[in-house]
C-alpha cells in the first residue's frame, strides 16, 4: 500500500443487505472517528488489499499487514465503539472458535434471509469514512 492510513478500516461485503446494515450503524455509532469503511467490492481493496478478497467475511485492517475477520474482528468493533454493553459481554466469554461457527452460519444464509444487492450502494457518509 503507497499511502500511509492512521485509522483501522472495516471491510465488509458490500452487495449484503444485512452487512450494509450493520455499517450503517457503525457508521453512527462511530463518534470517535476510529474507523474507515471499505467494501470487499472497492478498487481500493482490489489495488491494496487483494487478499482479503479470498475471505467472505467481515474484517479489520489493523494495520497495513494485518487484520482481523469473523468473530475476532466484531469483538474488536464492538469494543472499540463501547457499545451494547451485554451482547459484548456475552460474546466475550464464548470462545472465538464457537463464535466463529455461528458467524459461519450466519454468513452462509444471510443472501437468503436478507437478501443482496445487485451492486454495492454508496453509503452517504462523507468521503472522509469510505474508501472507494
Amino acid at each position: 500500500m503507497n499511502n500511509k492510513i492512521d485509522k483501522e478500516i472495516i471491510v465488509y461485503d458490500g452487495i449484503c443487505v444485512l452487512c450494509n446494515f450493520i455499517i450503517r450503524w457503525v457508521i453512527k455509532n462511530d463518534k470517535n472517528h476510529l474507523f474507515l469503511i471499505s467494501s470487499l467490492q472497492s478498487q481500493f481493496i482490489k489495488n491494496n488489499f487483494p487478499d482479503l478478497n479470498k475471505i467472505d467475511s467481515i474484517a479489520v485492517i489493523i494495520n497495513d499487514q494485518k487484520f482481523l475477520n469473523k468473530g475476532k474482528a466484531i469483538k474488536h468493533i464492538l469494543k472499540n465503539l463501547k457499545k451494547l454493553i451485554i451482547i459484548r459481554f456475552m460474546i466475550s466469554v464464548i470462545p472465538i472458535f464457537l463464535l466463529n461457527i455461528f458467524y459461519d452460519i450466519i454468513a452462509k444464509t444471510r443472501y437468503k434471509v436478507f437478501g443482496k444487492y445487485e451492486s454495492c450502494p454508496i453509503i452517504e457518509v462523507g468521503k472522509n469514512k469510505i474508501l472507494y
